[in-house]
């Protein structure tokens, strides 16, 4: 019996382990066939933050979000090299009292 409760308590604590890995996509042909939602922005904020992600590959995803939320936005602008799109996320990104200052 303790085995059984032993094995039990393993698989669930390597369940979550299992399904994060599975989640994140390793190519961009992973995102050419889905239609534009909710679902596929999640795919393509984790895909931005994976190290399989180039600078080309975050430029042609861009046409694939649906809703370009902040997540989305600073998840696109570490890869870009675009410096408008840095500063904007910095701007973002800074308290009120920084902004004035600077």
């Amino acid at each position: 019996m303790p085995f059984k409760k032993s094995f039990f308590t393993l698989f669930l604590c390597f369940l979550p382990l299992h399904v994060s890995f599975a989640s994140t996509p390793k190519d961009i042909s992973f995102f050419e066939d889905k239609p534009k939602s909710v679902a596929k922005d999640f795919y393509i904020y984790e895909y931005l933050n994976s190290e399989f992600c180039s600078r080309e590959d975050a430029w042609k995803l861009l046409e694939h979000a649906s809703r370009m939320n902040w997540k989305l936005f600073h998840a696109f602008a570490s890869k870009l090299d675009d410096e408008g799109i840095k500063k904007a996320s910095l701007c973002i990104l800074m308290k009120t009292e920084e902004l004035l200052k600077d």
